[in-house]
């Protein structure tokens, strides 16, 4: 079964085939040309079997035996009127029926696969990322510190981003952390990256990310990004402690 993404309407676009009727006697592959063929036909000989099957499916349904494969064709057809960029989607393959485990509990286990659907329309490409949230919160009943960053993607095609994420002490030189992540943000899509860290004794924490990515030049382009720095003092055991002085 295909799917598409909400926002997109490139589900719509592919169409999926079963095997071709009985009645079309041909060696070729090529869907486009074997519907082009019978669409040029006379009216009389067109045969309306044939002419179902080349309108494709949303949605087939296929019986593999153990260790076989089949070749499903699919056919993607752009819009004439739709926007330059890059458009997702997807194929979705998975059992009709759930496997039923062999627990107490009958859970039932469905395995997927997914193959994701890159179309890009010709024109001008724009990738481009913007810092849309970054900020810093300090969780003192869990005694967790939490980062959390969001980039937007604002062009029309995917674009490749690195993600470096340092924390530092400067005065007591400890509790160092280097962290990268290296994403793909979609087009339309915004990246939320959530970082946990454990909360020191005593310190200050210096959070400075670095955000880059591919721009549609093939240039390496930075999103400037303003660290945020974090006092850790035990005010509270301190005060205790100069009362007991």
């Amino acid at each position: 079964k295909q799917f598409g993404d909400t926002r997109e309407t490139i589900g719509r676009w592919v169409r999926l085939y079963e095997d071709p009727p009985a009645v079309l006697a041909t060696t070729t592959t090529d869907i486009l040309q074997i519907c082009e063929d019978e669409k040029q036909k006379p009216e009389k000989r067109q045969r309306e079997e044939v002419l179902n099957w080349c309108e494709g499916k949303e949605s087939i349904e296929v019986t593999l035996t153990a260790f076989s494969n089949k070749v499903v064709p699919f056919i993607i057809s752009i819009p004439e009127k739709i926007d330059v960029g890059e458009h997702t989607g997807g194929i979705l393959i998975q059992k009709k029926e759930p496997e039923k485990s062999g627990s107490q509990g009958g859970i039932l286990i469905s395995t997927r696969a997914g193959v994701r659907i890159y179309e890009t329309v010709p024109g001008e490409i724009i990738k481009n990322l913007v810092l849309t949230k970054f900020e810093v919160v300090w969780n003192k009943e869990r005694h967790v510190i939490s980062a959390t960053i969001a980039v937007q993607n604002s062009g029309n095609a995917s674009a490749d981003a690195v993600i470096k994420f340092l924390v530092d002490d400067p005065i007591f030189r400890k509790n160092r952390v280097f962290i990268e992540r290296a994403p793909q943000i979609l087009r339309d899509d915004e990246m939320i990256s959530n970082f946990d860290f454990n909360e020191p004794k005593i310190g200050i924490l210096k959070f400075s990310p670095e955000i880059s990515y591919v721009d549609g030049q093939g240039n390496w382009r930075q999103i400037p990004v303003t660290p945020i720095t974090l006092w850790i003092v035990p005010w509270v055991e301190v005060a205790a402690s100069g009362v007991g002085l």
